[in-house]
């Protein structure tokens, strides 16, 4: 719930993905404010997007994901 509230991917304290970026690039992109964290992911050309456009779900678990529209990768 933490990542859909705050609007931020990744935004649970818990999740790893901040710090095993962290870990890779040898800065701490958690200190960051987040738009500086996005900042940094693009200038290092990684890529962060949601795969669904639309869905429903009550929660945050994945497997509570309903109706689920894909967005378009090609696009």
């Amino acid at each position: 719930m933490a990542s859909l509230r705050e609007q931020q991917y990744y935004a649970h304290p818990r999740n790893q993905f901040w710090p095993l970026l962290s870990a890779l690039w040898g800065i701490d992109p958690v200190a960051m404010p987040y738009a500086q964290r996005l900042a940094e992911a693009k200038r290092r050309g990684l890529g962060i997007w949601d795969v669904y456009a639309s869905c429903r779900r009550e929660g945050s678990l994945d497997s509570a994901i309903e109706a689920a529209v894909p967005n378009d990768r090609p696009a």
